[in-house]
């Protein structure tokens, strides 16, 4: 079964399947999905260790540059009966209604501070471009001294969902979970951003995790329950341009 919702003439779309939760973005004019997509390193030891190894690093987005790219306040948990299903899916039932209990004065704002942090210690994302030759791209990410890897990411063995192109607008919608489920609320969560980073010409690919939920690296209370290192291995096949 699908379910969707439209915002500025985007269909976000999820549908269950016997392989799990399969996704769509699907903008209002036609876009052509490059073949090749472009990530930009830092000459720093993270960037050049995943060179060396073979990884990509499916970010949190606690970490992202922009604050207000996968906002916490963009989703209105408007939802008693979501918000219910949401906390009993990942904490159990006992520990969830002890959590209702707990923040019965301020439930919605409670789950929309969290949901951030527990649905992406199952999910990371992939940022790329469609232009590896923007001068500000090499100035944000690389202080003009580092590289830039072209992938072929169909050869990505991790199991990921996308590349999706990057929604860009002047004024920002919050979505009401009411007219999504969680699934669609972070899809469209992760795809939104302001208009002034158009010219990243942005796609990513959400990246799901390995069997073991993710390390959450800026939540404290989440990081000390550990978890897979956000780190995912690639062919060298994978690799078209550097």
């Amino acid at each position: 079964m699908e379910t969707s919702i439209t915002k500025y003439d985007w269909k976000y779309c999820a549908e269950r399947t016997a392989k799990g939760v399969e996704f769509k973005i699907i903008p209002p004019e036609k876009t052509e999905v490059p073949p090749i997509l472009y990530k930009f390193y830092s000459p720093n030891h993270n960037g050049l260790d995943g060179l060396a190894n073979g990884y990509i690093y499916a970010t949190h987005p606690s970490q992202f540059n922009d604050l207000f790219d996968c906002y916490e306040e963009l989703l209105v948990f408007d939802s008693p009966e979501v918000n219910r299903i949401f906390l009993t899916d990942f904490f159990g039932k006992e520990k969830a209604e002890h959590l209702i209990i707990e923040n019965r004065e301020n439930l919605p704002t409670f789950v929309q501070r969290n949901f951030r942090e527990i649905v992406y210690r199952k999910w990371g994302v992939f940022s790329m471009t469609a232009n590896p030759n923007n001068i500000l791209m090499w100035s944000y990410y690389t202080n003009n001294q580092g590289f830039s890897i072209g992938f072929d990411y169909a050869k990505f063995e991790f199991k990921y969902r996308g590349p999706f192109p990057v929604n860009y607008q002047d004024e920002i919608e919050t979505l009401s979970i009411k007219e999504a489920s969680v699934e669609l609320a972070a899809l469209y969560q992760t795809n939104i951003k302001h208009h002034g980073w158009k010219h990243e010409m942005e796609w990513r690919l959400l990246i799901d995790e390995p069997g073991e939920d993710m390390i959450s690296p800026n939540f404290e209370i989440l990081k000390k329950l550990g978890g897979h290192n956000r780190k995912f291995s690639y062919p060298i096949s994978a690799i078209k341009h550097i």
